[in-house]
């Protein structure tokens, strides 16, 4: 049992994880739903919510997120109004690792972080860009106990410029990794 699922958009991959977030809270899992995405996953997540489990009062949304520091940024805004202790992060199978890590950052010892992963299909790009990022996880070590808006400014700054590297790199064939490329 959580206080919490918190489901974090992902875009085209958002609909497998709302499925999966639905389902769980229907089990009664946890007393909240706490969607965190981008304005586009409002369209996709938080209305399918409403729909599908007719309980407003209980399910929260911010859709201010670009990015997986931002799910984490955000969530912890409704996680502290609410007084949560522990939560169930459902994403996508690949980006479990990085969005624990994302959590702890930002919640620390605050609250029990599990997460589970849900099977997408997402292409080549994403699985090698998931990847990389995973090879700068040592920056979240860096950056513990520093205040929430340094963490999220230190982000904020090096978002833009890594996915335009890691864009360019993909395309110019320089991300190679024999496992997906199968």
């Amino acid at each position: 049992m959580y206080d919490a699922i918190v489901v974090l958009g992902g875009g085209e991959l958002s609909e497998g994880r709302i499925n999966e977030a639905i389902r769980l809270y229907r089990q009664g899992i946890a007393k909240y739903l706490i969607i965190v995405g981008g304005k586009d996953d409002y369209e996709k997540m938080y209305k399918k919510a409403l729909k599908e489990t007719k309980n407003i009062k209980n399910i929260y949304f911010d859709g201010n997120s670009s990015s997986t520091i931002d799910n984490a940024f955000y969530a912890k805004k409704i996680i502290r109004k609410l007084n949560i202790r522990s939560i169930l992060i459902v994403t996508s199978k690949f980006h479990v690792k990085r969005a624990i890590k994302s959590f702890e950052l930002f919640l620390g010892n605050e609250c029990k972080i599990d997460a589970i992963g849900v099977e997408d299909n997402p292409d080549t790009y994403i699985l090698l860009k998931e990847r990389y990022l995973d090879e700068i996880l040592y920056l979240y070590d860096y950056l513990k106990g520093r205040d929430d808006e340094e963490i999220k400014a230190f982000f904020d700054t090096i978002e833009g410029p890594l996915n335009k590297i890691l864009k360019r790199a993909y395309e110019l064939g320089l991300m190679e990794d024999p496992e997906i490329d199968k």
